[in-house]
């Protein structure tokens, strides 16, 4: 039993180190003279690589380190019961895999003629955008009638309903307009990192979640 909580304690460990790793820097980044070149208000977080490697390469491992720390999370979400049934399971392996394939392909620059791994980008940055909240919205529903759970369903929906408040308006600009150099002057990279931060509050507190499932059971 002691190695089984030693082996627990040192993923939980891991996981805070991945993904705390991934917040400094991407924190770090917009503490760069100018924000590394991208405009936090109308810059998008995806134009970072699109400026130098020395700011693209930094971006990109913050990525892979958040995907990596989401994808060992789920596992474990998974293993103390939090993410029971398929769909649970499917939506979280969408958003990491989404959140893979943005951070391979990039995006078209503002003004440039369209490409196709821009459209990938693009196709990525939109199921990334509806797969955690519609876990959000399962969870809540699953747990909602849970009398030890409900504070925690409760807390998914709400989360669902900031995620969708920025992401709609931020999606039906982005499909519309993703090349167009007009919409430099809007506040969607405003919006964009408010969804990161609700994507981060969400898996620190479905992670959360898990532990105490883990503990209860």
């Amino acid at each position: 039993m002691n190695v089984v909580r030693a082996s627990t304690r040192t993923s939980q460990c891991w996981d805070a180190v991945l993904g705390g790793t991934a917040v400094v820097v991407l924190v770090a980044l917009h503490l760069l003279p100018d924000s590394g070149g991208v405009n936090p208000v109308h810059g998008w977080l995806s134009e970072y690589p699109l400026r130098s490697v020395g700011v693209g390469a930094p971006y990109a491992l913050a990525l892979l380190s958040g995907n990596a720390a989401t994808v060992r999370a789920g596992i474990a979400m998974a293993r103390h019961g939090l993410l029971r049934g398929w769909a649970a399971k499917a939506l979280l392996a969408v958003w990491c895999l989404s959140l893979l394939t943005l951070t391979v392909f990039l995006k078209d620059p503002a003004g440039s003629p369209g490409t196709w791994y821009g459209e990938v980008h693009k196709l990525s940055t939109m199921v990334n955008f509806a797969s955690l909240p519609a876990l959000c919205v399962l969870l809540w529903w699953r747990f909602r009638d849970v009398p030890r759970w409900r504070g925690n369903a409760r807390t998914m929906g709400v989360l669902a309903a900031l995620h969708v408040a920025c992401a709609v308006p931020f999606v039906a600009v982005f499909v519309a307009h993703s090349n167009d150099a007009g919409v430099a002057g809007t506040a969607l990279g405003l919006i964009e990192r408010g969804i990161v931060a609700v994507d981060i509050w969400t898996i620190a507190t479905m992670t959360r979640w898990s532990r105490a499932v883990s503990s209860a059971g």
